[in-house]
């Protein structure tokens, strides 16, 4: 906004930031549906409790998924820093996207059926495109790729502790 301020004037400056408050809030809206419709799903599949799943009769959303996400979302704006919150954020999505280009490789060994699309180096190419993302979160602070590996921690450890203890009954298995 600053340098189209510098560029514009003070009407392109409004411009920009007026666009960048509707990007944004439109990233927050994306963000809070998908999150609990993760939840949602994990509720069906029996990884967290089925009535994380239960839909409002209605409105038919999450309600109980959606409050846990706002809940979770209120901490982590309390408890960080903006600049900490952005960092956890962008290396979580770093390590995601690395993740993915890891798993290409395993899921490839374990399909039975000819791929439709085969690059010839994919291996290759995921293996370096995830060593490129990881090298991206090396970049970022001490503080904040520890903060970051505290957050997917204590992810996990409620995700494994609530599988354990939902799963029992359930015979659904993933596809």
């Amino acid at each position: 906004a600053d340098a189209a301020t510098l560029i514009l004037g003070l009407s392109g400056g409004q411009f920009v930031s007026a666009g960048a408050i509707v990007i944004m809030l439109g990233t927050l809206l994306t963000q809070m549906v998908g999150t609990t419709r993760v939840l949602m799903a994990m509720g069906q599949q029996g990884q967290l409790p089925s009535a994380i799943a239960r839909l409002h009769p209605v409105r038919r959303v999450p309600v109980l998924a959606t409050v846990i996400s706002a809940a979770m979302a209120l901490a982590a704006t309390l408890l960080s820093t903006f600049t900490s919150a952005i960092a956890i954020t962008v290396a979580t999505r770093v390590f995601v996207y690395a993740a993915v280009c890891l798993a290409l490789p395993v899921l490839r060994a374990r399909r039975q059926a000819p791929s439709p699309f085969r690059l010839s180096a994919g291996t290759l190419i995921a293996s370096l495109s995830a060593a490129l993302s990881l090298s991206l979160i090396g970049t970022a602070s001490i503080r904040d790729i520890v903060a970051t590996a505290a957050v997917g921690a204590g992810g996990w450890i409620v995700w494994w502790g609530v599988r354990e203890r939902w799963q029992g009954g359930n015979t659904h298995q993933p596809a």
